[in-house]
């Protein structure tokens, strides 16, 4: 009988025996490339072997991962603010604006 291969599946999440949690954000079947984003937002490329020798097991998406890992903008250092402070935005009457 055969074994069957833990085949790591994008936007799923994963726990090592380690105790390493992790989500799959990338899978390149050509060159055996998997892209792993840990929760503290590090992405990190593991070829198949090393998948393999991790043995990661399928997990539930951690509770608040979104604004622990991915909420990495600073609107306000963006400059996203500035943009709802702007009164050029604004368009009083879009009859007697020639340029819409």
């Amino acid at each position: 009988m055969l074994a069957r291969r833990n085949l790591p599946i994008v936007s799923s999440w994963y726990r090592t025996p380690g105790g390493e949690t992790f989500e799959v954000v990338a899978v390149d079947p050509h060159d055996d490339a998997i892209d792993i984003q840990y929760l503290d937002g590090t992405i990190e490329e593991w070829d198949r072997d090393t998948w393999d020798s991790m043995s990661p097991s399928v997990i539930a998406p951690p509770h608040g991962v979104l604004a622990e890992a991915y909420d990495c903008v600073d609107y306000e250092q963006a400059g996203y603010d500035e943009l709802l402070d702007d009164d050029d935005l604004i368009v009083d009457d879009w009859s007697s604006n020639d340029e819409y």
